[in-house]
C-alpha cells in the first residue's frame, strides 16, 4: 500500500483540479485504485489506461468495490494487442497511446458526455505514455489535457514515475499541476 494516505490527500482538495501522483512503478497499481476509489465517492469521470486493457482495469477495480458505473473508459493498450475488440458502452477504444491526437478526442468526448455533477479525467500511466511518445509530444498532450479540464471545470489526476522521465518532462508536468503528491 502507498505511505501516503491517497484517500486523506483527496479530501484535502479546495480548489486544486490538476494533481500528479508521483509514485515509484512498483506502487503505481495501488495508487492508481486509491485515487478512483477516492475520487468515484464524488464525481464521474474517464479513466485513461494505457497500461492495462479495459477488462482488466475493471477486474481489479470492482474486485476492490469501485463503483465502474461511474466510469467512462478509453482504452488505448487493447487494440494493439487484440484484434476484434468486442465494443461496449462503457470504452472507447483508440488504436494505440502513440495516437495522442485520437487520445484527446476520445477523452474530451467521454467528459462531454458526463452532463452532470462533478467530473473527472484520470490518467494511469503518464510513463507508459512515454515509451510510446517523444517526451515533448506527451508535454504537449498533458498541457492540452490539463487546460482542456480546467476549462470543464473537472478534476484531471494523473499518475507518474519519477524515475522514468527526464528533467524537463518532470517540470512541466510539475508547473501544469495545481498539487504534487510524492508517494515513497
Amino acid at each position: 500500500m502507498p505511505s501516503v494516505d491517497i484517500g486523506k490527500e483527496m479530501k484535502k482538495l479546495s480548489g486544486e483540479l490538476v494533481v500528479l501522483f508521483l509514485a515509484p512503478p512498483a506502487k503505481q497499481a495501488d495508487v492508481n485504485k486509491d485515487v478512483v476509489k477516492s475520487i468515484t465517492e464524488r464525481a464521474s469521470g474517464v479513466y485513461v489506461t494505457v497500461n492495462k486493457p479495459y477488462n482488466n482495469i475493471v477486474t481489479i477495480l470492482q474486485k476492490n468495490n469501485i463503483d465502474t458505473s461511474k466510469i467512462i473508459f478509453v482504452d488505448a493498450i487493447t487494440e494493439t494487442i487484440t484484434q476484434g475488440v468486442a465494443k461496449t458502452k462503457q470504452c472507447i477504444y483508440v488504436s494505440s497511446p502513440k495516437h495522442l491526437t485520437d487520445l484527446s478526442i476520445a477523452v474530451n468526448n467521454a467528459v462531454d458526455s458526463i452532463k452532470s455533477g462533478e467530473r473527472f479525467v484520470f490518467l494511469d500511466s503518464i510513463s507508459v505514455l512515454l515509451l510510446h511518445n517523444d517526451p515533448a509530444s506527451v508535454t504537449k498532450f498533458i498541457h492540452f489535457t490539463t487546460a482542456r479540464m480546467r476549462a470543464y471545470n473537472a478534476y484531471c489526476f494523473m499518475v507518474a514515475s519519477k524515475q522514468e522521465m527526464d528533467a524537463n518532462t518532470l517540470n512541466s508536468l510539475t508547473n501544469f499541476s495545481d498539487k504534487v503528491v510524492e508517494v515513497a
